[in-house]
């Protein structure tokens, strides 16, 4: 029997070559969002996104995720980011660019969807109602947040008269002018930078979700909790620059069309629900942290006092040809 042997040199020759043998290219895809990589949204959703891509187009495309403000501070910039392509996709809230999204907001009007899963269903039932708002990028997740609450500091709020004269950060613009109704001093804060401003005194409290209060440690400089505040909800986006997501070959892009939509809508709804449960379980082993709950009846009058500014946001959009009880009444149906 003949014996093959090779020299040294011959070997590393080998080695050489096969490893010079080029590859299948592998496509990258990067997300950025804002929050930090604690937060229930990046744990439970988009890490086991990067899974989920990878199988689903064999490892051909591979998801990098740039949390906490990688590519750029500003939520408010999230919009502006993903249009022109400094992130092939992005996380963000229409509240933060309010006039970008003139029908998605209606969503978060009080009572427009039910605190309930099915409110994905919905509103993907209905997408084309809030398309045109997305047209200069491609729409890759949309849904909303768990109920509001009314965080503060130094001074509960029991009733519509305590919010008087309070300086408070509001979620969006629709939020300001509810809690400007009511007689609060509305203020427009990075959710990065409430922790300082509560701790400081620079804001008296805030209106966000129960999933806000938990991933941000904001308990630890908060006196009182009023939950289920009927101020509304906030809606959430994952969006991509249309020319980026375009470019991908036909047959990944299908693939992962599968995983957007109302998929990641489906997850991300479920994943804040459960960080709201976690939220208030959290609250209530808290030291001095009160967690009150409105009765029915000043619920009720909490609303009717933002009426007209609900009115008149119908009416605005109306004369810029959107018709807001049209919309609203799809979801009902």
């Amino acid at each position: 029997m003949t014996k093959l042997t090779l020299s040294t040199s011959a070997l590393c020759a080998a080695l050489l070559a096969f490893t010079a043998m080029p590859a299948e290219a592998q496509d990258e895809l990067g997300l950025a969002h804002f929050m930090p990589p604690a937060h229930t949204l990046h744990t439970e959703v988009f890490v086991p996104l990067q899974d989920k891509i990878a199988k689903a187009t064999d490892g051909k495309i591979a998801l990098r995720i740039y949390p906490a403000g990688e590519l750029g501070a500003g939520p408010n910039q999230q919009y502006d980011r993903a249009l022109r392509g400094v992130a092939d996709m992005v996380f963000g809230l229409p509240g933060y660019t309010s006039s970008t999204f003139p029908r998605t907001l209606l969503l978060e009007l009080p009572g427009a969807l039910p605190d309930a899963q099915e409110a994905v269903d919905m509103i993907w039932d209905n997408i084309d109602q809030f398309a045109p708002d997305f047209e200069r990028v491609e729409l890759l997740g949309l849904w909303t947040a768990t109920p509001t609450l009314i965080a503060t500091r130094g001074k509960p709020v029991r009733s519509l008269k305590d919010l008087e004269g309070m300086t408070i950060r509001a979620p969006s613009v629709l939020g300001a002018e509810f809690l400007a109704e009511w007689g609060a001093n509305p203020v427009n804060i990075p959710a990065s930078d409430l922790y300082t401003s509560l701790e400081t005194g620079v804001i008296d409290g805030v209106m966000t979700g129960p999933d806000g209060i938990r991933s941000f440690r904001l308990y630890e400089v908060l006196d009182y909790i009023t939950r289920d505040f009927p101020g509304g909800v906030s809606t959430f986006y994952v969006i991509a620059n249309k020319d980026q997501w375009a470019a991908l070959p036909e047959e990944q892009r299908a693939e992962l069309e599968a995983l957007f939509g109302r998929t990641i809508s489906a997850d991300g709804q479920a994943a804040y629900r459960w960080a709201a449960d976690e939220a208030y379980k959290l609250f209530d082993t808290v030291d001095g942290l009160e967690v009150i709950t409105l009765d029915e009846g000043e619920a009720g009058r909490i609303i009717e006092a933002i009426e007209p500014q609900i009115a008149a946001y119908k009416s605005q959009l109306k004369k810029s040809g959107i018709d807001a009880e049209a919309i609203l009444s799809a979801l009902e149906e």
